[in-house]
């Protein structure tokens, strides 16, 4: 097998699935419109009952949250999250500064000016995203504004 890292099974197949999104993700033009929030069921996934509630289903990636630009620089990278900036209500995150290198940055998410994305998938966009978890990244940096912008962000 090409992972012997040490990953669960179902870790192994969560790490799969976010990988091939990520592909997807890189090659098509996202936009804001079809902004997600991705869950998977660890039912399905393991074939194993749910040991609690909250097993049953978690959040593992949130994809096209920002529109793909072709004059901005993608980039990918698998990065910690250092903090964390809430709306005043708690409900969606503003923005995400990241450790990358030797360097930090943040990065706006935008997610509170998405029209498609309901309460429900705020809520549970919220919740996904913690301070000292790893997880893979998609954004980009755009040369005329030097703006950066979160499109996806993939649990490990």
């Amino acid at each position: 097998m090409i992972f012997s890292s040490g990953l669960g099974h179902h870790r192994l197949k969560r790490f799969a699935l976010c990988l091939s999104l990520l592909s997807v993700a890189t090659l098509t033009t996202a936009a804001s419109d079809s902004a997600r929030v991705i869950s998977t069921h660890v039912e399905k996934m393991t074939g194993k009952p749910a040991k609690t509630a909250a097993d049953k289903s978690s959040v593992i990636a949130l994809i096209n949250l920002e529109e793909v630009m072709p004059d901005c620089q993608q980039q990918i990278a698998k990065t910690k999250i250092k903090s964390v900036q809430r709306s005043e209500s708690g409900i969606t995150t503003e923005s995400i500064t990241f450790s990358l290198s030797n360097a930090t940055i943040t990065i706006p998410t935008h997610m509170g000016d998405n029209p498609i994305l309901t309460l429900d998938d705020l809520v549970d966009a919220t919740k996904f995203i913690r301070v000292g978890q790893t997880y893979f990244i998609h954004f980009q940096t755009c040369e005329h504004t030097q703006e950066r912008s979160l499109i996806n962000i993939y649990a490990i």
